[in-house]
């Protein structure tokens, strides 16, 4: 976490403003817009009052040349893919790399990622744990002039050299091979990020989560007052037989209805 240099209560005063300014922003990425993958998360953070996001990637995997005159340019990619490969794209691979006249070449995964703009720095360690609890282990918050940001990061990297001066240094089995490997870890990505959009509900609906929660404490201690003035008449002889029954069947439905609440809710 880098050293704070933003005054808050002024950032909190201008956070609206930012996220405003943020939103109509023309995408500045390569592909120009947000992977349709994770366009649900983005949605949900970007909809919700004390978050918006910056920069996102849904996880790519990409052949790219590291050549100097290349690299001048941001490097070049030579194939780029957001989804796993089936056995005619891991063709296609193949054949870029070796049709390609660059003389460094390497194969990269890179998994999801998103910066997160938080209003305030509980908002940022509230979503930091969930980040943490989905698995997003190498995430932190950075406290810039302007922002407070919160890095939504893993450590699924992968990236292997292929060529070396124009020669091919492995045989193409295994390119294959790392290709479905790269495959294996676009399924563990997708699934960590269902997990993590999951995860982070309570802080993206504050209130709705409290006032669930309220609902049910609420439920709780209606049923506790009921059991104990039921409990009362009984001891005194005050309740009739039937309403005794009727009373104690109440409560089972009114349990069994809890349970069936908890079940989906969970």
């Amino acid at each position: 976490m880098t050293t704070l240099k933003i005054n808050l209560d002024n950032y909190a005063k201008n956070f609206d403003v930012l996220k405003s300014q943020q939103l109509i922003i023309e995408d500045a990425s390569r592909k120009s817009s947000i992977d349709f993958r994770i366009q649900p998360l983005c949605n949900a953070i970007n909809n919700s009052e004390n978050y918006f996001t910056t920069s996102s990637c849904s996880g790519r995997f990409i052949a790219f040349s590291q050549d100097e005159q290349f690299i001048k340019k941001n490097c070049e990619w030579i194939r780029v893919t957001h989804d796993p490969l089936n056995e005619n794209e891991i063709q296609e691979f193949i054949n870029a790399i070796e049709s390609h006249k660059s003389s460094d070449i390497s194969l990269k995964f890179e998994p999801f990622i998103l910066h997160v703009c938080c209003r305030s720095l509980n908002d940022a360690k509230s979503m930091l744990e969930q980040c943490i609890a989905s698995g997003y282990r190498n995430s932190g918050i950075s406290l810039g002039s302007s922002k407070i940001i919160l890095a939504v990061r893993s450590t699924q990297n992968l990236e292997c050299p292929i060529t070396s001066n124009g020669n091919l240094m492995v045989d193409l089995n295994y390119i294959r091979y790392i290709c479905n490997l790269a495959n294996e870890k676009f399924q563990e990505n997708f699934e960590r990020i269902e997990r993590f959009y999951k995860n982070i509900e309570p802080c993206l609906n504050p209130e709705k989560i409290e006032k669930t929660k309220s609902k049910k404490e609420l439920k709780a201690e209606q049923r506790l007052n009921k059991k104990i003035m039921f409990e009362n008449l009984k001891s005194t002889g005050q309740l009739k037989k039937q309403e005794r029954r009727d009373s104690e069947d109440s409560d089972k439905h009114e349990s069994c209805l809890d349970e069936i609440d908890n079940l989906f809710s969970s």
